[in-house]
């Protein structure tokens, strides 16, 4: 699972894969950890984290997790909810949220596609991230192509306007 971290105004990539045994490994930039963690009482989650116990009070709604540790508090979005928004955060673009190689393309140029339809997967950090459309468009120019590696924040695909009903459509 992917997640955007963000703590202060610095925002970061974590991934979590779970193990067999209820283990996580948690993949934060080039650190992975070892995670076991349980549920207590009162919305608090104890967590031995590559050998030291931690204690984090958690708090979410449905959108995003507050996590306060030590003082510090950390606000989690899971990025599979953050579907259709590419990794721009735009309706015009579809860019990787890292750096990747792109490993299928599931769409074709001229294609009609619907605001949140897969377009894209790409591998980054051992994991698949799948790419969504922002808006229904026409996909005007796929700008990849499978085994591509892509940079965070490169344009992937061009979108054109849905044709109007007299014909005319424009490109965005």
């Amino acid at each position: 699972m992917q997640y955007k971290v963000k703590i202060g105004e610095e925002e970061r990539e974590v991934f979590v894969k779970k193990q067999e045994g209820g283990l996580l490994l948690v993949e934060i930039g080039e650190k992975t950890y070892s995670v076991r963690a349980s549920r207590l009482p009162d919305k608090r989650i104890s967590a031995v984290v590559d050998g030291l116990r931690h204690t984090f009070a958690v708090q979410s709604d449905a959108a995003e997790k507050t996590v306060f540790h030590q003082g510090v508090q950390y606000t989690l979005q899971d990025a599979s909810r953050r579907r259709g928004r590419g990794g721009s955060g735009d309706n015009a673009h579809v860019t990787p949220p890292m750096p990747g190689v792109i490993v299928r393309i599931l769409v074709e140029e001229g294609q009609t596609v619907t605001k949140n339809q897969e377009l894209l997967v790409m591998s980054a950090m051992k994991m698949e991230t799948t790419l969504y459309a922002p808006r229904d468009a026409v996909v005007q120019k796929i700008l990849v192509k499978e085994g591509d590696q892509v940079n965070a924040g490169q344009n992937l695909v061009d979108f054109a306007e849905i044709a109007k009903e007299d014909g005319e459509g424009s490109a965005a």
